[in-house]
């Protein structure tokens, strides 16, 4: 092979290997292109969940409230509860651990 076309063959396969890189650069561009609209669209689903269950959490925090205005001393003593002259309370220490193993 004589001197200009051995450049010649050079220069054709440098430019299949620019078109190969070219291609797999577009190919990479387009995944990460589709993976970030990918991701936007589940950022939006997972907010519109998110603000379905605060919505849920608020209406049973409402009920909640209400069935516990509902209890009353007139109610308690109806069920047969009778009032405590001398209340004590109890604290829990939470620093205290208890192990058992089961002997």
């Amino acid at each position: 092979m004589t001197k200009p076309a051995q450049i010649i063959a050079k220069e054709t396969r440098y430019l299949y290997l620019l078109i190969a890189l070219c291609v797999a650069l577009f190919a990479t561009y387009m995944y990460l292109v589709s993976a970030s609209v990918v991701h936007v669209v589940e950022r939006k689903e997972s907010m519109r969940n998110s603000t379905e269950l605060q919505s849920e959490i608020a209406k049973l925090e409402a009920k909640y409230i209400a069935l516990q205005h509902t209890i009353s001393e007139d109610l308690a003593l109806q069920s047969g509860f009778v009032p405590v002259a001398d209340k004590v309370f109890l604290h829990r220490n939470d620093t205290v651990a208890l192990l058992y193993n089961g002997q």
